[in-house]
Parts: C-alpha cells; structure tokens; sequence
C-alpha cells in the first residue's frame, strides 16, 4: 500500500483531490452558498452635466479633442456617463467569482462584460498561502483603480499612464 501511496502522491493526485474536495460543497460549506444576497449585489454608475460649444467629437468622426461635441452650437445637458452592475457570488468558504456589466455612455452607448472570474482562495495551511484568480480580468497594477468594477477613484477620466491597460486597439 505504501507504494501505491508514494505514485499517487508523485502523479498529484493528493493535492488535485484536496483541491476537488475544497470545491464541493459539503454540509459544512452549504451555508457559505450566496448567490444573490444584498452583499454580492452592487448597482453604480453616473450622470454628467455637459456643457461644450466646439467642433464635432472625434468619436462621432469629428476633429473635437472632447468626448462631447456639437457641430459650433453652444450645448448644455445631462449625459449618462455610465452604470455597473457588479454581482460578487460566494459558492463556497473558498470559491467565490465577480462579474461585472458595464454599460458605458456618452455619445455612443455600448454595453459588454467588463470583467467574469473565479477566485480561489483556500484556508491556510501554515506559513505560506495561495490564491487564484482565473478568466476576464482587470490586473492588479493601476494605483488609480479600484473596486470589482475597475472605476477610477479620484475623477471620472483616468490619466493617461493607465490607457496601456484599458486602451482599445481600433475602433
């Protein structure tokens, strides 16, 4: 038996079936199911007030340098900025995911998935600790950033040291 053991521990099997084991939920682990609790559940966004008299924008095909334009009138009124909606699932103590919808205005709305990943995160086992995040994701690199839904803290235009990492390429 001590054989059998020794190539199941050299092939993995141990820690795969540990990790297998931390993902079902057992009895224990049923009442950390929370799916869709007023804790995994966010709703945010904003509404602008935009005042601009200027060239056509460049996103509308103009040569404006704003994201708003007019084509030489002066204009005023509220433009929607944006919304989220953030749900933050917990399917066990150590398995949990974040999706985020984000809907982006302005003058062209587009809607799409912002960011849809797992996290893993076991209990520790001594000094050393892992965790694991996999799928659709913002990186953890921007000091401007926060929150499920990468907002930017500070204003409502981020500067331009982080548009290497939310830059589109093309239109």
């Amino acid at each position: 038996m001590g054989n059998v053991a020794r190539r199941l521990r050299n092939l993995g099997a141990i820690p795969l079936g540990c990790a297998l084991a931390a993902l079902c939920p057992g009895q224990a682990a049923a009442s950390d199911l929370k799916l869709f609790t007023p804790d995994t559940l966010e709703i945010n966004g904003d509404i602008r007030l935009v005042a601009v008299d200027g060239e056509k924008s460049w996103l509308n095909g103009g040569f404006g340098k704003l994201r708003s334009g007019s084509d030489g009138d002066w204009r005023l009124g509220p433009q929607f900025g944006n919304a989220n909606l953030i749900w933050q699932p917990q399917f066990t103590w150590s398995l949990g995911a974040t999706i985020v919808g984000s809907l982006q205005g302005g003058e062209r709305t587009q809607a799409g998935l912002s960011q849809a990943y797992l996290t893993f995160k076991p209990m520790r086992a001594g000094k050393v600790g892992i965790s694991a995040r996999g799928g659709l994701m913002w990186p953890l690199v921007s000091l401007e950033h926060e929150g499920a839904d990468w907002h930017v803290r500070d204003s409502i235009t981020p500067s331009a040291i982080n548009s290497w990492i939310g830059g589109k390429s093309g239109r």
